[in-house]
């Protein structure tokens, strides 16, 4: 019995032993989700040869650590060793291939503008869209989605490079390129350094300022559909006797742009007026574009006449502007019973003045020498931009990147280093806006200094002061004020001789119209604008300001939306 039980207890652990040792052998792991999510992918790409260098590196990639099984996978397109090198930093290998497989399954319409996937080697991928063109990193995606079991699948054109951020992608490239030219024959040359400021044809919001390279050449990238740009480099035009220069014939003399089209060059092809503007909606077909501009050395006392001459036509525009709209502010012509008219008026104002102050201060860039005739035209130039300052203020009651304080001290600064007859100037521009911002006082002090100083004073700086002595109750000396004013602008006016409720603004639409001081002056007076018959939905209490327009309160925080108003 004993040797039974002994022979059973072997055979027993035998069994038990071998048992222990089938289930300690080597084992083959099953698949992960993502292996064969993987898998399946393979086997759907392997129908499409275009992109079989990527599938054999995919073949022998390790995604065994993977556990998603969902993906969105972007096949690089098969390249040719020297393009791969030639367009590639980064070459599709075991490595770079995990950053195109991406957790989740998306199709196309759900890779949606901003968007970000995570990549399983830990990246993250920035879709962004144009259109109907999807981008993962800046690399478009060709086609459709290609489904393959619960993923899908998408070919790009090449390598998707890693990235911290999301990529800015462009609708457009403009390239200019610029050519130095000289009388005679001499020349043509690229003409490096020169200076391009660029902005949105449609809202002016700046680009950025380009400069060409030593081949003559600055590219813009941009999404604006239309292009607006100006073109400068001291010491050289565009233009030349007032044409806008398009090479040199074959005896060396400039060549010019026909504008007009008439085949003929005379005075009708000297209307060429700053910014050059590029409609890349109905005149250029094109997504991108290159233009050529021809610039020629000019003398200082050229230039300086060029200078002049275009500030002449930006203050030209910028004083139409201002005369129509004060008179249509004041005449009714507006309808201040909608917020949105009256706010297209003051966007169109605001963007011109801003414009016009853009012009000015790159000109006076261009303005090298030391010269008393160019520091005339800079001081010239520098009381105009003063006077556009003030007449924004009149009628926005705010500034851009500037308080009343700051314009004021500004005002001191400059009236400090004129010459006696200009500082007068802006002696006159301090009286209109201490009048502005009420300082009573102030403006009496200056508009004192003016009086006294000039033999024929204006008939606004006069009106100015019958506005004070009118707010200091002193009606009969105001009364004075008024009828100089009115001598001034016509010798054979009869004098009035009683100071009564509407007098000061019957002679101010008498003196003031068109001037851009007429609307401010309600304001002032705090009083409606209704003396030329009642203007419809006229309220004091909001409309004595303009609304400031949205786009530069996104620009600057510091400006708020005036009172009543609402967008």
């Amino acid at each position: 019995m004993k040797k039974l039980f002994y022979y059973l207890s072997v055979a027993a652990l035998l069994l038990a032993f071998n048992a222990c040792s089938d289930d300690d052998g080597p084992q083959t792991p099953p698949p992960s989700k993502g292996e064969e999510a993987v898998e399946e992918i393979v086997k759907t790409l392997e129908s499409k040869p275009e992109v079989s260098q990527f599938v054999e590196i995919l073949k022998s990639t390790d995604v065994a650590d993977l556990e998603e099984s969902e993906l969105t996978v972007f096949a690089v397109r098969n390249q040719t060793a020297a393009k791969a090198r030639s367009s590639r930093a980064d070459a599709l290998d075991a490595t770079t291939i995990r950053r195109h497989i991406a957790i989740g399954s998306y199709t196309k319409a759900e890779l949606t503008d901003g968007m970000e996937l995570k990549s399983i080697d830990g990246g993250t991928l920035y879709i962004t869209r144009d259109a109907d063109d999807v981008f993962v990193n800046g690399v478009v995606i060709e086609g459709e989605a290609i489904a393959a079991g619960s993923s899908y699948v998408y070919v790009v054109p090449e390598v998707i490079q890693a990235q911290t951020a999301p990529p800015v992608t462009y609708k457009h490239q403009t390239t200019i390129n610029v050519i130095g030219i000289a009388l005679g024959n001499a020349g043509p040359a690229p003409l490096a350094e020169v200076s391009i400021l660029a902005k949105d044809g449609n809202t002016g919001a700046e680009i950025g300022t380009f400069q060409t390279n030593a081949e003559g050449q600055a590219v813009i990238s941009h999404n604006c559909d239309t292009l607006s740009y100006e073109i400068e480099k001291a010491g050289y035009s565009l233009t030349h006797d007032g044409y806008l220069i398009a090479g040199l014939s074959a005896d060396g003399s400039f060549m010019y742009v026909d504008i007009n089209g008439d085949g003929v060059w005379n005075n009708d092809d000297k209307n060429f007026t700053y910014p050059f503007v590029l409609d890349y909606r109905n005149v250029i077909e094109e997504a991108n574009s290159t233009q050529e501009y021809y610039m020629a050395e000019v003398s200082e006392t050229d230039q300086l006449a060029e200078i002049k001459k275009e500030w002449a036509a930006a203050m030209q525009n910028f004083s139409q502007e201002n005369s129509s709209l004060d008179a249509n502010l004041v005449s009714g012509s507006i309808t201040y019973t909608s917020d949105t008219e009256l706010a297209v008026y003051a966007e169109r104002y605001w963007d011109m003045a801003y414009a016009a102050l853009d012009k000015g201060m790159a000109l006076q860039q261009q303005i090298t020498s030391e010269s008393e005739e160019a520091k005339a035209l800079l001081n010239s130039i520098s009381l105009d931009i003063a006077a556009i300052y003030v007449q924004l203020y009149g009628y926005y009651g705010q500034l851009r990147n500037m308080n009343a304080d700051q314009l004021k001290q500004n005002l001191d600064e400059m009236e400090n280093y004129l010459l006696l007859e200009s500082s007068l100037e802006v002696t006159d521009l301090k009286a209109k806006l201490s009048l502005m911002t009420k300082d009573y006082q102030e403006a009496n002090d200056y508009a004192d200094k003016v009086i006294y100083s000039k033999e024929s004073p204006s008939a606004d700086i006069l009106l100015i002061k019958a506005i004070v002595l009118s707010n200091q109750g002193q009606n009969q000396e105001a009364l004075d004020y008024i009828n100089k004013a009115r001598k001034h602008e016509d010798a054979n006016s009869e004098p009035i001789v009683s100071f009564e409720e509407n007098t000061l603004i019957e002679n101010c639409h008498q003196i003031l119209i068109g001037t851009g001081m007429l609307y401010p002056c309600y304001r002032i007076l705090n009083i409606d604008i209704n003396y030329m018959g009642k203007v419809e939905g006229f309220n004091g209490a909001k409309h004595h300001l303009l609304p400031i327009p949205q786009s530069a309160m996104d620009k600057d925080p510091n400006l708020q939306q005036n009172l009543g108003y609402q967008f």
